[in-house]
């Protein structure tokens, strides 16, 4: 549950339109909250420490979907006694209402039929409840294994504590992506009369989506020509990242007001009256983005978990340096340990650099050399070892001792690790399972090799100052497992090719189509899928993209498909 206090947003407003609602003004409040998945009775308190704030300030105050459940609540929908808690928790919130419309998420049961739904809460009672259509079964959604569809779309009545009636067109997140669908929820809610569309989501945040909402309510908006209203949750859950953006659509196709992204509050509408803004809402910036949706998905995991400190390795690269300055922005540098590890293999300088970020970062630095334990732990394998040349198993004995010192840390100050892998190296193997991968949480293990470093450079923007310095943006890239040890990728040029192929199951023989290597193409796809069981049992990644590893990809680690 958030801690941040609920507060009005100040948001463009802009041109005139002229379209009369309701008279008088219709006064709208859209709860950008952040619930926890299954905790009931903390998410209906700040349901109702909201009511209770706005009290009749509002004619309608709208709730993302599944508010009062969280989202997504996964295989607790299949616990019966899970349902009978959040309805009871429904009943309670409703009792408590006045003449304010409240529109609030959640499940309901009804005939042995579990729905996500819509419930409209006004003068003591639910005075209604409008279920979701259509249910998402691709990437991370998997509706249709809890949830049984809506039997029909009909706009909702509602009466307004003025006296007045507005018809709703409510619907629920993947209610308004109707295009990809038989369904077309939009268009039979206005063509029933609905004088105002209505969306509650629980949408999680990738790169690129808030152009993506935009254009659909654009168009949703256009097309019936009535206002859109989007209420979306905020927060971390798990893997995912819930980026809010709640917001209000003219129907000429302006974005006219929107709540701020990754932060919880309330967006104050006044109908038609806010109709006339100019819809000048700045573009999200893609690295500014991505920073705050890890940084809130860190944060949120630590929170919700009830945890506040994390343990880090540092090595003096890029990828540790980078999950070190998110952590320290997430949690607080005091929550920060940063652990430098140094090895026989390993330069001066990397050791020097790690100190350097820790430094600027004003996190706490540990320093713990495993040499002696590298050579302690190499005699007793001595004789198992006798005769075969060094090679990985060697070079991997020296990343696993350092796991067993940051979980050993982390065990004793009841901390988390975080595991410093970013994508591109997680998809081809090129790390080591039970050493770097430990961990309880991957930050970057979504971000590619190149967004690594653009982060890194974002970072330091961000805070007027190098705190990644110049020389760990620049070296070589390098595990320090053995002797003058680099990468063997040329990570410009592999990165985005890996993350074709993961995003997209078909492209190895357009790539080769297009001009690729046949060899490098095959080679990186046997990779990628030799890899699959170390994923299997990596940290919990935290999603900004379309297709991460995580629950969107589901691939068998025993796969002899080519």
């Amino acid at each position: 549950m958030c801690a941040k206090p609920y507060r009005s947003r100040a948001c463009s407003t802009g041109s005139n339109l002229s379209l009369a609602i309701v008279t008088p003004p219709l006064k709208i409040a859209l709860a950008q909250i952040n619930p926890t998945v299954g905790a009931i009775d903390a998410n209906a308190q700040l349901i109702r420490q909201i009511m209770s704030s706005v009290g009749d300030d509002v004619d309608l105050l709208i709730f993302p979907e599944c508010a009062l459940p969280g989202y997504p609540a996964q295989d607790l929908l299949l616990n019966p006694r899970f349902i009978a808690d959040t309805q009871s928790a429904l009943q309670s919130l409703a009792a408590g209402t006045g003449p304010t419309a409240v529109i609030v998420g959640t499940v309901r049961e009804e005939e042995g039929h579990l729905y996500n739904s819509a419930a409209l809460l006004q003068n003591g009672a639910v005075a209604g409840y409008r279920d979701k259509t259509l249910l998402p079964t691709y990437d991370v959604f998997d509706e249709a294994r809890y949830f049984t569809p809506a039997s029909d779309n009909r706009p909702l009545p509602v009466d307004l504590p003025s006296g007045k009636r507005i018809v709703l067109g409510l619907h629920i997140c993947e209610d308004m992506w109707d295009d990809r669908y038989a369904a077309q929820v939009c268009r039979q809610l206005t063509e029933a009369g609905a004088e105002l569309l209505v969306n509650i989501s629980a949408s999680p945040f990738r790169d690129g989506i808030a152009q993506e909402r935009h254009a659909i309510m654009i168009q949703k908006a256009a097309d019936g020509n009535v206002p859109y209203l989007y209420c979306n949750l905020v927060g971390g859950q798990d893997e995912l990242v819930f980026d809010g953006r709640s917001a209000l659509v003219s129907p000429d196709g302006r974005v006219v007001k929107q709540a701020a992204a990754f932060d919880s509050g309330l967006l104050h509408i006044t109908l038609p009256d806010d109709l006339a803004g100019s819809g000048q809402v700045q573009p999200p910036q893609r690295e500014v983005d991505l920073m705050a949706a890890i940084e809130l998905g860190i944060a949120d995991y630590f929170g919700k978990t009830g945890h506040a400190r994390a343990i880090i390795g540092l090595s003096g690269g890029i990828d540790s340096s980078l999950v070190a300055a998110l952590a320290a922005a997430a949690l607080g540098p005091a929550h920060v340990t940063g652990v430098i590890m140094p090895s026989v293999y390993n330069a001066a300088a990397s050791a020097e650099d790690a100190a350097k970020v820790a430094g600027a970062l004003g996190i706490e630095a540990l320093q713990l050399p495993i040499e002696s334990l590298r050579l302690e732990t190499m005699q007793q394998l001595a004789p198992h070892f006798d005769g075969s040349r060094p090679g990985v198993a060697e070079e991997n004995l020296q990343a696993r001792l350092r796991g067993l010192l940051l979980m050993a840390l982390a065990n004793k100050r009841g901390a988390l690790v975080l595991s410093t892998g970013n994508k591109t190296e997680i998809a081809l193997g090129y790390a080591t399972l039970y050493g770097d991968m430990a961990g309880a949480l991957g930050p970057i293990g979504d971000l590619t090799k190149p967004d690594v470093y653009a982060l890194a450079r974002a970072v330091n923007e961000r805070a007027g100052k190098p705190v990644i310095p110049d020389s760990v943006l620049t070296k070589t890239p390098s595990a320090e497992l053995r002797e003058n040890q680099t990468d063997p990728f040329d990570y410009d040029h592999i990165a985005p090719l890996v993350e074709q192929l993961i995003s997209d199951p078909d492209s190895a023989q357009r790539l080769i189509a297009q001009g690729y290597d046949r060899k490098e193409i095959t080679s990186l796809s046997k990779m990628i899928t030799a890899a699959e069981y170390k994923r299997r049992q990596a940290a919990l990644t935290i999603r900004v993209t379309g297709k991460a590893f995580g629950a969107g990809r589901r691939y068998p680690v025993v796969n002899a498909y080519e």
